[in-house]
This record gives C-alpha cells, structure tokens and sequence, in this order.
C-alpha cells in the first residue's frame, strides 16, 4: 500500500524491489516511515532482534514460523522476541495480527496497544470474504468493500488486507485504499533494496 494515494509522502524501507516505486528505500517529507521488520540480531555486541529499535506506532504481524536458526534456538525463542516488540507498541497504537495464524495469535497477548485481527477466521475482527479469481487478478470484500488485487496466491490477498487496515487505521478513505490496492504491483528480488536511502 503507498500511502502517496492521499499524497502523503511517506519514508519507507522494505527488503525488495517494489515495482510502483523507484527503489526499496527513499526518506520523505512526510511524518510517515514504513519499515519491513526484522527479527533477525541488530550486531554482533547487540543480539536484540533489529525491530526492538524501530519504536513503532502500528505493527503488522503476517506470520511467525521458525526462521533464522542461527540466532533462535527454536519457535519459542522468535515468539519471545516478538512478545518483546508487542509491548513496545503505545497505547494509541494498532497491532494488526493474523487472525489465521496461531503462533502470531500466540504473542499479541500482552500488548498495551489495540489488537485487531486480520484473516479468513470467523473469529476476525476484519474478516476476508467472497475471494475470487478473475484473469490475473483476485477480488475479495473487506470493511464491507470490495478490492481489486493484480497478483495470486491467498497470501497476497492477506498481505493486500493487512495493508488495508492500516491505511484505514490512519483514516485514508476507503475509495483511495480501492485504488491504492488496484494499481498495487509487488516487488521483486527479495532483498535486493537500494543501498542508498535518497530523498
């Protein structure tokens, strides 16, 4: 989701190529940052999990899986680190969270912030409804609205809702999140961001 739909300019930082932006990182004038979380150490002399540093205001948690063996232990040690950044979430914050994914359930628990779950579950908050393929495209209802995504796969569609609660999160208007979602197109290389943050 660019929040540039409502002309805002916000900074953001992702690990990818995004296709409707000129690189994966870029420091604007607006009060915005995005920033793509990652649970992995900050240093050598700094084992904390990279995200514990960002202070945020809003945080999607997608999924939690067992990842970086080198630095966890087992799923329990990445829950840990997590339960870590929930708490750090304000009180006038949001954390949206993964209404179909257990582990991610798992560590909301103890936020001081609102929790708002996302997902297919009849148990969501914001629940994904009436999922359809047309062409390349995908179509589903969400915050009683109908969507146009341009990419497959039932977590694109996750990916696509969690966005939208965001921006709705932030008071963006539901027509401006429509077109936002619609002329959405992905990224490509994983992890292959511009090393250099420009305005």
């Amino acid at each position: 989701m660019d929040l540039r739909a409502r002309g805002t300019k916000a900074s953001y930082l992702i690990g990818g190529l995004p296709q409707n932006l000129p690189q994966g990182c870029a420091r604007q004038e607006g009060p915005y940052w995005i920033l793509e979380g990652d649970e992995y150490d900050t240093a050598f002399f700094d084992k904390r999990s990279k995200f514990l540093h960002y202070l945020p205001e809003l945080v999607i948690v997608n999924n939690i899986e067992f990842d970086h063996a080198d630095i966890f232990d087992n799923l329990a040690a990445i829950q840990k680190s997590f339960t870590h950044l929930m708490r750090i979430v304000p009180r006038n914050g949001m954390v949206l969270v993964n209404a179909d994914d257990a582990n991610a359930l798992a560590v909301v628990k103890e936020s001081p912030a609102p929790i708002l779950e996302v997902g297919f579950s009849e148990n969501a908050a914001v629940r994904i409804q009436d999922v359809r393929v047309q062409g390349d495209a995908q179509i589903f209802r969400l915050l009683h609205t109908e969507f146009t995504l341009a990419m497959s796969g039932t977590f694109n569609v996750r990916n696509a809702a969690m966005a939208i609660a965001a921006a709705h999160f932030y008071q963006i208007p539901l027509p401006e999140i429509v077109q936002a979602v619609a002329e959405f197109a992905g990224s490509s290389g994983a992890r292959k961001f511009a090393a250099r943050c420009g305005a």
